[in-house]
């Protein structure tokens, strides 16, 4: 085959079926943006037997863990494969690090022991040496709190709390009471042996 240019700067390349031709200029010089796509979420579960498992993802707009699933894996990727080693990534678990952190073209995320409570995984991308895109997945995580720390817990502890301070009151003003009395009848014992002495 052979190549050449004409006057308009377009590039001819010469073929067994034909001539084929193109502008240069006509090539984007930035590819476009391949959405993040959450492939795979998995937990461990703590406790005396550790067990890994996989989470349903496609579709998935909201997860919800349960405190012993408080460690998981996140594996994500470019929707587009051919753009795979061509991007970087950086992520923040809003909630828990309100920081971005940087990882480069890596596409796992593995988090441990995160406390209960309400969060955003927030992961983004760029080309390599490009600006970040303003394109931001997001996925809410919610990790329950062990039903001895729900909030029915925390309430029926308050309840408690306040009748056992009630009861303590109560029995402390009773004592008070008991002892006003008691001194009350000493003093009028007194007072009654006192005026039987006079007379006598």
């Amino acid at each position: 085959g052979s190549v050449a240019s004409n006057d308009q700067q377009q590039l001819l390349f010469g073929m067994q079926e034909g001539v084929c031709f193109f502008d240069p200029l006509d090539i984007p010089i930035q590819l476009p943006l391949s959405p993040i796509q959450i492939r795979k979420f998995t937990t461990f579960h703590s406790g005396e037997l550790p067990l890994e498992i996989d989470k349903q993802v496609y579709g998935l707009t909201q997860l919800t863990l349960t405190y012993r699933e408080n460690s998981f894996r996140v594996e994500f990727s470019p929707s587009d494969y051919a753009m795979d080693g061509l991007m970087e990534f950086r992520y923040q678990l809003k909630g828990f690090d309100d920081d971005w952190t940087d990882i480069g073209s890596e596409q796992v995320l593995n988090f441990r022991n995160i406390p209960c409570g309400k969060y955003d995984l927030l992961i983004r991308a760029r080309q390599k040496n490009e600006g970040w895109s303003d394109d931001i997945i997001q996925l809410p995580i919610i990790i329950t709190p062990p039903y001895y720390l729900s909030i029915y817990a925390k309430a029926l502890y308050a309840l408690l709390a306040g009748g056992i301070i009630f009861v303590m009151l109560f029995f402390y003003h009773r004592k008070i009471k008991a002892e006003g009395e008691l001194r009350l009848k000493k003093l009028e014992h007194q007072q009654q042996q006192q005026l039987a002495t006079e007379r006598l």
